[in-house]
């Protein structure tokens, strides 16, 4: 299973932006496309998938993995940073990093995740 989402709910404060979202991506060549209004959770949705966004409740499972499950309580910090290396999320808004250039924003995540792969492997690799 490529993506699956079972039950996904994300509040803030007392409004329910996402509320028990399903759906399956079973390979590859599946493509979908998420649509709304502004302000339904189409970010939302993407920030839960990337891990920028822990939901309230709910499962999500990426590449066979479980990247979050409520019934398995809060992931620690390094964990969490090695599943986001696999996401990237192009923002809406040009959130940029004002110290890098263009070519460096466009790159960054690629670099991070080679860096951990590098590390994973045994060796080191400056940035």
């Amino acid at each position: 299973m490529l993506y699956q989402i079972s039950n996904a709910t994300v509040q803030f404060a007392a409004d329910t932006i996402l509320d028990n979202i399903q759906f399956e991506i079973r390979n590859k060549n599946e493509k979908i496309a998420v649509v709304g209004r502004n302000g339904c959770g189409k970010t939302t949705l993407l920030r839960c998938l990337n891990q920028l966004i822990i939901p309230d409740k709910g499962r999500i499972i990426v590449n066979d993995d479980v990247i979050f499950d409520d019934a398995l309580g809060k992931e620690n910090e390094k964990n969490l940073r090695t599943k986001r290396l696999h996401f990237g999320l192009v923002f809406q808004q040009f959130n940029l990093f004002p110290q890098y250039n263009v070519f460096n924003n466009l790159t960054l995540a690629a670099r991070l995740l080679a860096k951990e792969n590098n590390k994973k492997n045994g060796g080191s690799q400056e940035e």
